[in-house]
């Protein structure tokens, strides 16, 4: 289970180092990059969970249909933004310039373990992301009131 958050740099080639327990998760899968259709960041799944999470995206309306534009424009737009990559020997994976751009990544980064996938944020705009919900809130939402 992919869990934690980590802050790393990205490098000057557009590189970020994942952390040693994501690797050993992931083992040396390929990997791919989608925008975050909610948030200025990237998520990045192994082949199997992005297969997952893609059919997820379209079980309320009883699954994809070949025959549906929305559904073919919806999952055109999701693929033709998103980027393979794989782990380097470094434990690095590339950060497209364009999938960069769109989750502002430019210097620090948070990599966040978000169960079966990860969440790439530029660093200032997760903190602003987490404030989103004050700590009070946030510790009510674990008892009944």
């Amino acid at each position: 289970m992919l869990v934690g958050s980590f802050e790393h740099t990205l490098d000057s080639k557009g590189r970020v180092s994942l952390p040693s327990s994501f690797r050993k998760e992931l083992d040396g899968s390929d990997l791919i990059l989608v925008p975050s259709p909610t948030d200025k960041a990237l998520l990045v799944f192994n082949p199997e969970n992005f297969d997952a999470w893609m059919k997820s995206l379209f079980e309320r309306n009883g699954g994809f249909n070949p025959r549906s534009k929305k559904d073919l424009i919806i999952r055109q737009r999701i693929l033709g933004s998103s980027a393979s990559a794989v782990i380097d020997a470094a434990g690095r994976v590339n950060v497209p310039a364009k999938l960069r751009a769109y989750a502002d990544l430019e210097k620090d980064v948070v990599v966040l373990g978000n169960q079966d996938y990860i969440e790439l944020w530029d660093a200032q705009s997760f903190e602003e992301a987490m404030s989103e919900i004050s700590d009070e809130e946030f510790a009510d939402f674990f008892f009944d009131e």
